[in-house]
């Protein structure tokens, strides 16, 4: 999958309208969308997934899909820790 410059998978920006925030308005991604979106790695996806840290929707015993409203909520409550702590 080719990325765009801002680091986001182009699928996802071409085909998701995308908020004021950046995330996606809506819908499902795949964990390499989300790892992409993220910077990190597809493998560190499933990793917060299988801890429940990021809710996820099992189509079938081998598809994932993660609904982007968790994963702006996850990212969210995980900044507001880090300013609330002090970590940059």
């Amino acid at each position: 999958m080719e990325a765009e410059t801002s680091g986001r998978p182009a699928a996802a920006a071409a085909e998701r309208p995308v908020g004021a925030d950046g995330y996606p308005l809506g819908g499902y991604a795949t964990a390499e969308e989300v790892a992409a979106f993220l910077s990190m790695s597809a493998s560190g996806v499933y990793k917060l997934v299988r801890a429940g840290r990021l809710p996820s929707v099992r189509l079938a015993r081998r598809v994932v899909r993660l609904p982007w409203v968790a994963v702006r909520a996850v990212v969210t409550a995980a900044a507001a820790d880090a300013a609330v702590s002090g970590v940059s």
